[in-house]
């Protein structure tokens, strides 16, 4: 009888792991992909907020400006003569 009951418990046991083995791998593919999207949008909201904080300055600091044009445009003020120096070739 005890032999039985063994026996039982463990068809028992590999039933439940042929029904619930699947379902359990697709959590953990989810719970896995839920992390790394949840990090992508820690990163993405770092990134904005640093965007937007440099958009204000160009709105606001007439230096963070020109800064911007003289190093991203090469642009200088009336009557300076630009010199762009280009890097050394090996």
């Amino acid at each position: 009888m005890r032999i039985w009951t063994v026996l039982f418990v463990l068809l028992g046991v590999v039933v439940l792991i042929f029904v619930f083995g699947p379902a359990y791998s697709r959590y953990s593919l989810t719970l896995a992909k839920i992390r790394q999207v949840s990090k992508e949008v820690r990163l993405l909201r770092k990134e904005n907020a640093y965007l937007k904080e440099s958009l204000e300055r160009l709105r606001n600091d007439p230096s963070a400006l020109e800064e911007l044009a003289r190093r991203e445009y090469r642009m200088g003020r009336p009557g300076e003569i630009v010199y762009v120096v280009a890097p050394e070739e090996d």
